[in-house]
């Protein structure tokens, strides 16, 4: 609480704002852009007018395109977000990473399907038949010091 008069919430955002404005005006130019000082006079402008904010533009595109329905305009979005992912090209660096990961990640899944010495059908049973209390890991381990 600032003081015993309380202003009103968009007045003090509006403070803060103005406040900031010389931050934002050098982070600015530090950037060659005007994205900081943009980003608070959008902000600004929401205090003032409510339906400028992301929940509320959200909320309309819901009801005008959703028939209100949350479910629906997620999916929507979510398909939406994934297109613009599948559109972007993978870098040749990233590429060749995801490759080595994959192989990587066989060999040892190779190495680990090469050391396990329990058949899967027992290895099943005891699984279905344990009541998931840890006896299961405690016999495995007893098994593999053997």
């Amino acid at each position: 609480i600032r003081s015993a008069d309380h202003p009103r919430l968009a007045d003090w955002g509006t403070e803060i704002v103005r406040e900031s404005m010389s931050i934002a005006r050098a982070l600015d130019e530090a950037n060659s852009t005007r994205a900081y000082s943009t980003a608070l006079e959008n902000a600004a402008a929401a205090l003032h007018d409510p339906s400028l904010t992301l929940s509320a533009q959200m909320l309309s595109e819901m009801r005008a395109d959703h028939g209100d329905n949350y479910f629906n305009f997620v999916m929507a979005r979510s398909r939406r977000y994934r297109q613009q992912l599948l559109d972007q090209p993978l870098p040749d660096i990233l590429a060749a990473r995801f490759s080595r990961m994959a192989t990587d990640s066989l060999a040892r899944q190779r190495d680990i399907e090469t050391a396990d010495t329990m058949p899967f059908e027992l290895f099943r049973r005891q699984y279905v038949s344990q009541d998931m209390t840890g006896e299961i890991l405690a016999r495995r381990q007893t098994q593999s010091a053997t």
